[in-house]
């Protein structure tokens, strides 16, 4: 997918250019479903590099009916770099 300029930040970016580039990904919880996005920070400017977008039964295997899907919520994960990697215990 063709990574497209976010038409605004996400509200959990920050704006500290230390860390450029940054990757991250959010998922967002809702009573309809689940969605991913994968944002990445650059220069100064967020895009989006891609999104999904599962209902609850296509992404748990079980019936929407089965499911008490009341609370929806963001859970952010942020992409760890490679200097991440070579230093993890």
């Amino acid at each position: 997918m063709e990574a497209n300029t976010a038409t605004e930040a996400s509200p959990n970016s920050t704006d500290d250019e230390d860390e450029d580039p940054r990757i991250w990904t959010e998922i967002k919880r809702g009573t309809e479903g689940v969605s991913a996005t994968v944002y990445k920070r650059e220069n100064g400017q967020t895009t989006t590099v891609d999104e999904t977008w599962w209902t609850w039964a296509e992404f748990t295997g079980i019936s929407t009916q089965d499911l008490p899907i009341s609370r929806g919520g963001t859970t952010r994960l942020e992409a760890a770099g490679p200097d991440d990697l070579t230093s993890a215990n």
